[in-house]
């Protein structure tokens, strides 16, 4: 299996069979779509549509994981100067890359000048790298993003709390977004003492001035509980799947036309309060 996805990749990159899916990311208290997460997919000629899960492990592992890299940042450029000359340009792009990008010591220099080239504004393109490899590798991640930020592309921690994570390392790093991992969230509708470490985390990360996006979010009840502890930004499954491009941006373009979120089958989303306080007594 690793010596035929290792050589079968090679054909992938050439032969347009690699596709990056939209998921989009949802302002709750804007009613709208903020922006899309670029999801690999692999069009395989024989084995059909491939999640990321079905190859990217052996990918990164192997000699194709840089040029897959640089691909990735080219067609996310590219679709964002296509949404720009469209009209669309409140739209935050972000993309995916292995932290085995970093050990081109050029990576900053080579994402800055594709940049740059690019018909398209600041605070639009978005990195994103999980928050171990940002710890992990921290020497050579530190000096690269803050390069990366003072260009005026974004920065995101994803994953974050998923593993060993460290608040004193992420407060040295050049960050613009803290994502919180799908089940670091999730576990807080059933679990106190999570829900008491998250909400902890929210003021802990909101001091150090950090967006906050919640991934994961697959339920109403999910998102009122969310919405009604203060946090905004979310993405998952129940605000929208990723979707080919065509038909991700025409679920953009409803919402916007109906001016509110709309579920799968276009329905408006009506948010609500979680709890519903007890009436008071009057006796």
């Amino acid at each position: 299996m690793v010596f035929t996805i290792e050589n079968q990749f090679q054909n992938a990159m050439t032969q347009d069979q690699l596709e990056l899916f939209l998921q989009p990311q949802i302002s709750m208290n804007q009613q709208q779509v903020t922006g899309f997460e670029l999801l690999l997919r692999w069009n395989h000629p024989t084995q059909g549509l491939m999640n990321p899960g079905q190859f990217l492990d052996i990918v990164e592992a192997g000699r194709h994981i840089l040029p897959l890299g640089y691909w990735v940042i080219e067609k996310s450029i590219a679709l964002l100067e296509e949404l720009h000359q469209q009209g669309h340009q409140g739209l935050t792009i972000a993309f995916n890359i292995s932290g085995r990008q970093f050990e081109d010591k050029h990576f900053a220099k080579r994402l800055i000048s594709k940049f740059n080239t690019a018909n398209i504004g600041d605070n639009y393109l978005e990195l994103e790298i999980t928050e171990s490899v940002a710890v992990q590798n921290y020497q050579q991640v530190k000096n690269q993003l803050k390069e990366i930020r003072q260009a005026g592309i974004r920065v995101a921690f994803d994953d974050f709390g998923k593993g060993f994570t460290s608040l004193s390392y992420l407060s040295n790093l050049a960050c613009d977004k803290i994502k919180f991992d799908r089940e670091f969230g999730h576990n807080a509708l059933s679990s106190k003492p999570t829900q008491n470490i998250v909400l902890s985390m929210r003021e802990l990360i909101n001091t150090l001035n950090y967006e906050i996006l919640v991934e994961g979010v697959e339920t109403l009840e999910h998102a009122n509980w969310l919405k009604k502890n203060g946090f905004d930004k979310v993405q998952g499954y129940f605000f929208g799947r990723p979707q080919p491009k065509s038909e991700a941006l025409a679920f953009y373009q409803r919402c916007n036309e109906k001016g509110a979120l709309l579920d799968k089958n276009d329905q408006v989303i009506h948010l609500h309060p979680l709890i519903n306080m007890p009436k008071a007594n009057n006796n």
